[in-house]
């Protein structure tokens, strides 16, 4: 029966994304954005049926992160500085939401009366988070996320 193998979930997650930049006219200063997320999953998830105490799934869905919080520092060429983006003109001008599609797998280990979880996912944003007026600038997040932890079974 299909529906024992195949289920779509809701999951909310916080998440960490950023990146690292030098800039090109002064190679030796070194940027950093740092974002965090809160952001809701919509899972489609196979599961691979084996006779064994080991599960294997595969996921994909959209997702929606809300940014929570966004850090810049500068370092080299004398500066040494970190900032909320929100005091930066240059990094002030980013959405705050960022929409995306996940896919990836996964594997269930029976142990006791859970089971230990381990997952890779690669996170691919579609739209822009950059919100610079006048310009047409493509920054969109990308993650690979690794998820380790124990599930728990209620119920029969």
């Amino acid at each position: 029966d299909l529906h024992e193998y195949f289920r779509i979930q809701f999951e909310g997650q916080y998440v960490q994304k950023g990146a690292e930049f030098t800039d090109e006219a002064v190679l030796d200063v070194t940027a950093e954005i740092s974002l965090d997320y809160i952001e809701f999953m919509v899972p489609f998830t196979l599961t691979i049926p084996t006779n064994s105490a080991i599960a294997p799934r595969l996921y994909a869905g959209p997702a929606l992160g809300i940014e929570v919080s966004c850090n810049l520092s500068v370092e080299g060429g004398g500066l040494d500085e970190s900032a909320d983006c929100d005091e930066d003109a240059d990094a002030s001008a980013r959405k705050s939401t960022d929409f995306s599609v996940f896919f990836g797998g996964g594997v269930d280990i029976a142990v006791g009366s859970g089971a230990i979880t381990l997952d890779v996912l690669y996170d691919l944003g579609l739209s822009s988070i950059d919100d610079t007026p006048g310009e047409d600038i493509d920054v969109k997040n990308k993650a690979l996320l690794v998820l380790a932890g124990y599930r728990f079974f209620f119920g029969s």
